[in-house]
């Protein structure tokens, strides 16, 4: 802010809005190409910074919900009531797949099955040992 003098200075140095420098200067979150462009104006060369992922809002509402919902007291209502309709959900499509598409449900089936049984069977030394492969295993095929 010295540097330009005033903020409208810096406005058209920086081709920033003002709006956005104030917001900056309170603690909003700054962009990463308007970053590189206050970085240039101040000639700094190296600055460590920690960049978001893209949904970073969603998960901050998120938490911000199951906050509020856990001081209201409905948090495990809620959750018991989108487990059974999950549950629900997938009974749903068991049964239209085992009704009308039988053939296709079975191989696919048999080929989840085979998965675990592969991946079971491989890390046999692993669960005697006690450790939890399956985390491994979730982040494998979700990938």
């Amino acid at each position: 802010m010295e540097r330009a003098g005033s903020y409208r200075a810096l406005e058209k140095l920086t081709t920033i809005p003002k709006g956005s420098l104030c917001g900056y200067l309170k603690g909003r979150l700054v962009t990463e190409k308007r970053l590189k462009i206050l970085l240039d104006f101040l000639n700094i060369k190296t600055l460590e910074y920690r960049k978001l992922p893209l949904d970073w809002r969603q998960i901050k509402g998120g938490i911000n919900c199951v906050k509020i919902k856990k001081q209201k007291g409905v948090f495990e209502r809620n959750l018991k009531k989108m487990h059974k309709a999950s549950s629900d959900r997938m009974k749903g499509w068991h049964r239209e797949m085992k009704k009308n598409k039988p053939k296709e449900y079975y191989s696919l089936q048999y080929s989840r099955f085979k998965k675990v049984w592969d991946i079971s069977f491989k890390h046999l030394k692993e669960i005697k040992l006690g450790i939890n492969w399956r985390k491994r295993l979730q982040i494998y095929y979700i990938l």
